[in-house]
């Protein structure tokens, strides 16, 4: 999988068949991905004592194989406090995925904090 730091400092992952649970159905995915946005937000305002969802427990939760992300930065990366929790599927470079053209999505997740491990922590 590939996943750059974009400028504005979201990180960018294409959503595609590596993906577990990705579907050659683009309607499919935009569901998916809409419901996985929607839980995790929930998980973390509402089940989290700590308002915190790293991303790559979301990576893990889409079926994404950790080998396949750079485990350097996703797994210090995630969102804390009243951050919602955006996939950027609106963004321009998806207007295709969203109008149901293609089934491989952008992944433009807008972080907001960075954070050592648990095991750094120690």
């Amino acid at each position: 999988m590939e996943s750059e730091i974009r400028d504005d400092s979201r990180i960018a992952i294409v959503y595609d068949e590596k993906f577990r649970n990705w579907d050659e159905d683009p309607n499919f995915n935009y569901r998916y991905l809409k419901e996985v946005q929607d839980t995790w937000n929930l998980i973390k305002n509402i089940v989290r004592d700590d308002h915190t969802v790293y991303l790559n427990e979301i990576l893990d939760y889409m079926g994404c194989e950790r080998d396949q992300f750079d485990n350097n930065f996703e797994s210090k990366v995630g969102w804390h406090g009243n951050t919602i929790i955006d996939f950027g599927l609106f963004d321009d470079e998806n207007v295709e995925f969203v109008k149901g053209k293609t089934p491989i999505a952008t992944l433009l997740f807008n972080t907001n904090m960075i954070n050592p491990s648990k095991d750094e922590e120690d």
